[in-house]
């Protein structure tokens, strides 16, 4: 029975070469962009392209300006590689085909990637210039994170800290996805959803320290020997009357003064006359993969390996 169980879940687990869609762009709500892409399709018809192309939102539809003249649909299929820049904000490339559509005025985008490729751009966008060992770690936890399925409605996964960064791979980056490639973390026969994080105070927490999920997975708590001997601290007034150390609570407090003011969910606070001064160390929500604790791990000689088993106990690595 257990190996038939082992075998089910292997096949419904993404194999190297499964693609994984990821909304992207979501932060910037763009009403416009240029695209950069081998062909497009909109309003039943294909096009080839051979310079960028301007892409708008107009109501529920997606206009786009070929050659002197315009396309519009209620979607965009664009052939990747593809390449989408924001006036002003960004310009970014994408190893896959992307899906454009649009929605009260604002465009709406989805790129379809191998699931390695998004592995390493993860790296890159999580840990840019790792070292060798810790980036490897980092590439089994994200594999891993979306390899225990999506979070999402119309798309798998998103490219905010909501789910995981998604920007673009550098070699070093794609170093550590094929080096690990189709690794993953199981806890008892489950893949794991390895959650990771900046850096901690010492100490990161258990799912259920932050009011977090915990039911496939605890995520114990573990020491982190680089953050004790050097935390990162910081410091935060906000006109409330307390502060609750959950992540909820924590996300709460970004959406309404901003994501960068609580840090972390590890500090303390006190009361003032028009507010709290909370006080804390670290940079994240303090669950799973210290990416900071990770990098000294592997300075100080160890492997990806160990850092895996460091800060995810109880699992073992397999594909």
């Amino acid at each position: 029975m257990k190996d038939i169980l082992r075998i089910a879940l292997l096949i419904a687990l993404p194999m190297p070469g499964a693609q994984v869609r990821i909304g992207i762009l979501g932060l910037f709500h763009p009403p416009a962009v240029t695209l950069t892409a081998r062909s497009i399709e909109a309003g039943g018809e294909r096009v080839e392209l051979h310079e960028a192309v301007g892409v708008r939102a107009a109501g529920g539809h997606v206009v786009v300006t070929v050659g002197g003249r315009e396309l519009r649909g209620t979607r965009l299929a664009a052939s990747g590689p593809a390449r989408i820049r924001i006036a002003g904000r960004i310009s970014r490339a994408y190893p896959g085909n992307v899906e454009i559509s649009a929605r009260e005025g604002v465009l709406l985008a989805v790129v379809a990637m191998d699931l390695e490729n998004a592995v390493a751009a993860v790296v890159a966008s999580e840990m840019p210039h790792a070292s060798p060992e810790a980036a490897g770690a980092l590439a089994v936890a994200a594999r891993s994170y979306y390899a225990a399925g999506s979070r999402h409605g119309d798309f798998d996964f998103c490219d905010t800290t909501h789910c995981q960064l998604l920007k673009e791979a550098d070699a070093e980056a794609e170093t550590a996805a094929r080096r690990t490639r189709g690794r993953m973390l199981f806890y008892q026969g489950t893949v794991v959803r390895a959650l990771h994080f900046g850096s901690c105070g010492g100490r990161t927490f258990a799912a259920s320290d932050v009011g977090m999920d915990g039911s496939s997975y605890p995520f114990f708590a573990v020491a982190c020997e680089t953050c004790a001997r050097h935390p990162e601290r910081w410091e935060a007034r906000l006109p409330v009357t307390a502060v609750e150390r959950t992540e909820a609570a924590r996300l709460e407090l970004g959406r309404r003064f901003g994501w960068n003011r609580v840090a972390s969910n590890d500090y303390s606070w006190e009361r003032t006359p028009v507010g709290v001064i909370v006080h804390g160390r670290g940079h994240g929500h303090g669950v799973g993969l210290c990416q900071r604790g990770a990098e000294g791990m592997a300075r100080s000689g160890q492997g990806a390996e160990s850092i895996l088993q460091h800060y995810f106990p109880m699992t073992n690595i397999g594909r």
